[in-house]
């Protein structure tokens, strides 16, 4: 099922910055499954007044989930959101990112089940986790071979489609394939970091477009590839004419181009 068919529920992501990396990759691994996420350090705006941002996200949100950690269950700032949460009436996710002594949560969190993503293999642990936050927040789940391309082992090919148009079959033979549809009508469901993140976890990427693909948007795309993968390691396949600017992007990052059914 692609995220575009999914219900776009909100999550609201609390954490400590020094567990930044985890979290980002929890977030990821929840938008494949349609959850918009909010997260301060990518979701802040220049010149916003973060108290009221965070405020205003919390209160458009479905859920909080609570990054726990040494340090985080330290923080005064994450007690205050998880107080805001309480008074908003909105659900909290508690998520153990590494082992914690429960004991030391807040009271109101006392009751609540604790996910804890550090018992997961470590490649495996935001999309499971994530997996977990989903079904409780009565999202669809992704299928078995959705949620094993999102436990980020190495593959050998990544499939970019640039929307569901540009999907095509004709892909090149791989041992293993990952397919990422960019959806473009759901901007809060895509960034251009998560391509970067998948050049760790894939050798090669190739970055499918249709007629109706935003030009643009492909030139950002393929440039982000081009800079994750490097361009020998990338390949442009177009379903129906190649429009000039997108032969003129292909052409300005050296990469192959080929027809669909080619």
């Amino acid at each position: 099922m692609q995220a575009a068919a999914r219900q776009h529920k909100s999550v609201f992501l609390s954490y400590s910055r020094a567990d930044l990396a985890p979290v980002r990759a929890l977030a990821m691994a929840l938008r494949r499954h349609g959850l918009k996420t909010w997260l301060d350090l990518d979701d802040l705006q220049p010149g916003q007044r973060w108290k009221e941002a965070i405020g205003a996200a919390l209160a458009g949100a479905d859920a909080m989930v609570f990054c726990l950690s040494a340090l985080s269950l330290e923080s005064a700032w994450t007690e205050v959101e998880i107080g805001k949460a309480l008074a908003l009436g909105l659900p909290i996710i508690p998520v153990a990112i590494e082992p914690v002594d429960l004991g030391a949560l807040p009271a109101a969190l006392h009751d609540l089940h604790v996910h804890d993503m550090s018992r997961h293999p470590p490649r495996a642990a935001a999309a499971l986790t994530a997996q977990g936050i989903a079904c409780a927040l009565g999202v669809a789940p992704l299928h078995p071979g959705e949620l094993h391309a999102a436990a980020e082992d190495v593959v050998d090919l990544v499939v970019v489609a640039m929307d569901e148009a540009a999907l095509s079959d004709g892909v090149p033979p791989a041992a293993a394939l990952l397919v990422e549809t960019m959806d473009f009508s759901a901007p809060d469901l895509v960034r251009l970091a998560d391509l970067l993140h998948w050049a760790g976890h894939a050798r090669r990427a190739l970055l499918q477009v249709g007629p109706d693909s935003d030009q643009a948007m492909v030139g950002l795309v393929l440039g982000t590839l081009c800079q994750a993968f490097g361009p020998a390691r990338v390949q442009v396949q177009c379903r129906g004419p190649a429009g000039a600017a997108l032969r003129a992007a292909v052409q300005a990052a050296g990469v192959a181009l080929t027809p669909a059914d080619g």
